[in-house]
């Protein structure tokens, strides 16, 4: 009796065994079909990324911590009109915000993310013609209030970059900015 217990459960450790390597077999599969597709989007990025540069630049060389805003700056580098897709919000989703106290410390109040439309959601586009700029303006400042952070009187340094892996047909990637210098006089 003990003798049949022992076969059953070696046969059932067994089959549990070979259904393990199977499915490896089939995750490596998924893996590799995964892994070219990856490949695939990175080209695309990195055709992408040489379409487009993206710029900040402050409205003002001083600015009151309630009153922070940049211009974002995409401009078309290609010799083709490219697309570009119209939104931006929420920014946490769309952007990555780094700022360094000149001389001390950094912080990244938006770090860029994901976000799922709803299904059936049409989506507008921006057409920038070749050598041409988009503009849009971003305020900081509220971007900030959000987050319960408030700029302190000092000089700092803002970095960002932009995300966008949705839309058909239009610029995706990721995007990193200059680093422009900012005053906070109040």
């Amino acid at each position: 009796m003990i003798y049949q217990i022992y076969t059953k459960m070696r046969l059932s450790i067994s089959l549990v065994f070979v259904l393990f390597c199977l499915s490896l077999d089939c995750l490596g599969q998924v893996n590799n079909v995964l892994d070219s597709r990856l490949n695939a989007v990175k080209h695309d990025l990195k055709k992408d990324s040489a379409s487009m540069s993206f710029e900040i630049q402050t409205q003002t060389a001083k600015s009151s911590r309630n009153n922070v805003t940049v211009n974002l700056i995409f401009k078309n580098q290609s010799d083709k009109t490219v697309r570009l897709l119209d939104l931006f919000d929420p920014a946490e989703v769309f952007f990555g915000l780094r700022i360094t106290v000149i001389g001390g410390k950094s912080f990244a109040p938006l770090l860029g993310g994901f976000i799922d439309f709803p299904h059936g959601m049409k989506l507008q586009y921006i057409e920038i013609k070749p050598n041409r700029s988009f503009v849009k303006e971003l305020n900081i400042s509220a971007i900030l209030k959000a987050q319960n952070i408030v700029l302190e009187r000092s000089r700092y340094k803002l970095e960002m970059s932009y995300f966008n892996y949705r839309g058909e047909d239009c610029i995706k990637g990721r995007f990193k900015s200059n680093a422009i210098e900012l005053a906070i006089a109040n």
